[in-house]
């Protein structure tokens, strides 16, 4: 049974819909996975600490470094320390 309404057109409108929603979904998941990435380092910082200074996990300090890196930009490094303080004291 064809649906009558069907056509060749609405067929790959559905379809480039559907990709554009794949891209929208995608961009969130990483948006978020960053978001936490980020947000992650005040819970972790002890055991960061422990890996830069320590000479603790490679992989910890392995996985921070991107936040290191970022924290050349003042205002990042403001916000960044700001937040771990929160998490520390």
């Amino acid at each position: 049974m064809t649906d009558e309404y069907s056509t060749p057109d609405s067929e790959s409108e559905k379809a480039g819909q559907s990709k554009v929603r794949q891209q929208w979904s995608k961009s969130v998941r990483i948006t978020i996975g960053l978001i936490l990435y980020v947000f992650s380092i005040g819970p972790m910082f002890w055991f960061w600490y422990e890996a830069e200074n320590l000479g603790g996990s490679t992989l910890v300090r392995v996985i921070y470094v991107p936040l290191r890196l970022l924290c050349v930009i003042p205002q990042v490094e403001v916000w960044l320390n700001s937040y771990i303080s929160w998490w520390i004291t």
